[in-house]
């Protein structure tokens, strides 16, 4: 039978494998170690690392590159790259009058970790 392109041949399926799947316990530390390390950043941090690429992008005089603006913030070049080129949208952001800072960076990524604002006021109330 000739092969014919876009015909899909009927293959059986697959059966139960003939040994199970073994990690070493050398890589199932090293695999809990990288998930350990992985951070997942909030909507808020996203979003003032997104005003500070666009504002170093369209606002500053001399154009800086993209290693330098990705080691400033703590992002990959790559990343850099991707924010830069959505560039209505930085636009429109910037023209509504948002700015941010460093510090406002340094607040969304350790202000987080701390007590909800109502807790905060329960502590203070209590001293």
């Amino acid at each position: 039978m000739r092969f014919r392109k876009g015909i899909r041949y009927p293959h059986p399926p697959r059966g139960k494998a003939r040994h199970p799947y073994k990690l070493s316990e050398a890589a199932l530390c090293a695999r809990r170690l990288n998930l350990s390390r992985s951070r997942l950043r909030s909507g808020r941090e996203s979003f003032i690392i997104r005003l500070l690429i666009w504002q170093a992008h369209f606002l500053e005089g001399p154009q800086q590159s993209q290693r330098d603006i990705a080691y400033r913030l703590g992002v990959s070049p790559s990343y850099v790259c991707k924010i830069q080129k959505q560039r209505e949208r930085g636009l429109e952001a910037l023209g509504k009058g948002r700015r941010a800072t460093l510090h406002d960076l340094d607040h969304a990524r350790n202000g987080e970790r701390t007590l909800p604002t109502n807790l905060r006021r329960q502590a203070v109330m209590a001293k």
